[in-house]
């Protein structure tokens, strides 16, 4: 089982810059699902049957076909924190990781593709990337899942191939984007956006949190709501039109509060600069916020930051379960909201330090 400093510094292809849309688009998500069509769906699947469906897998696996070198974790081998991490960094949902038999956790070392063995359905694939890829992750998805073919896909000459939910009956693919959108957010635009969106079959939601009670941030997801009667390549160009639609909104809301807020409005990104370098202690939600300003700020080119790659790295390490696990590998107590504070200030010290403009002593540290 991998220790967590190995999972702290794993390769996450999503990070890597790949500037998209101003920057607003953060990552794309693909992930298609299939079953067997010989063994029950593992709802209705008994222990061996799950078991049996997780060893024909990794036995193929191990033959270094589809993915080559891939490290497989099975859940119930894995810690609270080691499962957190992998949330964290966009492998899967809590659920997943809950343990139940024959459930495995797959990684490639691109860093991109990612395999969830006996979940809802019985195979899952992932591949996360950096910036607008919806077709570069779908066409790689795709390629990963054709290597599973010879173990038999339920496929209805009607329907398409099945799947435990029937909203993803057909193709059995599920497209998302993350987007940072903070002018939409500061001249609340969100919520018209989330209906403009269900109006053409997406869901446009905010992201993290739990159901209920959603992060206070600019961060939100974009997802496809239907697979069945389109082709995946339909879908994809539906959410990648939606998703530059929201992006111009973006922009013009940009424009319109730099126009109309003047100096107040780049004393508020300054202030969010200021919070971001000296604070001592932050929480979780407060870092997503001024994170989003500290972005945009940046890319007005008047505040001095970080680059995007960094950016992101440190939008995972403020989490919360990456900052005990930083602190466990340290031997440290866990003072998350100080701990927290501390990394940001780090990170953007270090990029002073880089440029070559910092000044006064160790109290900056």
């Amino acid at each position: 089982m991998r220790e967590m400093s190995d999972i702290l510094s794993w390769r996450l292809a999503w990070l890597e810059d790949r500037p998209s849309l101003g920057g607003s688009v953060l990552a794309t998500k693909v992930r298609l699902r299939r079953n067997l069509s010989h063994l029950p769906f593992p709802s209705r699947g008994n222990p061996g049957d799950l078991q049996l469906l997780a060893e024909r897998i990794t036995s193929l696996l191990r033959k270094g076909s589809p993915v080559p070198e891939a490290l497989l974790l099975p859940v119930n081998q894995l810690g609270d924190l080691q499962k957190g991490l992998l949330v964290e960094c966009g492998f899967g949902e809590p659920s997943f990781f809950e343990s139940s038999p024959g459930r495995i956790f797959g990684y490639s070392e691109t860093g991109a593709d990612s395999l969830f063995i006996n979940c809802e359905d019985h195979l899952l694939v992932q591949v996360f990337l950096g910036g607008l890829s919806l077709v570069a992750a779908w066409e790689e998805a795709a390629a990963v899942v054709s290597g599973f073919e010879p173990l038999g896909f339920a496929f209805d000459q009607e329907l398409g191939y099945l799947t435990s939910s029937p909203k993803l009956v057909g193709t059995g693919l599920q497209a998302s984007v993350l987007l940072d959108l903070p002018a939409l957010e500061m001249t609340r635009q969100t919520k018209p956006l989330a209906r403009m969106c269900a109006q053409k079959g997406c869901f446009f939601q905010r992201y993290g949190g739990t159901e209920g009670h959603p992060l206070r941030s600019s961060l939100f997801v974009i997802s496809n709501g239907r697979t069945l009667g389109q082709r995946e390549e339909e879908l994809l160009e539906d959410l990648r039109r939606l998703v530059v639609d929201v992006v111009a909104r973006e922009q013009r809301a940009i424009m319109k509060l730099r126009e109309e807020g003047g100096l107040s409005f780049e004393d508020k990104l300054w202030r969010s600069f200021g919070m971001m370098r000296y604070a001592r202690y932050v929480d979780f939600e407060e870092a997503l916020f001024h994170l989003s300003l500290l972005r945009m700020g940046m890319a007005f080119g008047t505040i001095p930051g970080i680059s995007p790659k960094d950016w992101k790295r440190l939008l995972v390490d403020v989490h919360p379960v990456h900052v005990r696990a930083w602190c466990a590998e340290r031997g440290i107590p866990v003072e998350e909201q100080k701990v927290r504070g501390y990394r940001i200030r780090q990170a953007l010290r270090n990029a002073e330090l880089r440029r070559g403009n910092v000044r006064g002593g160790a109290h900056e540290s």
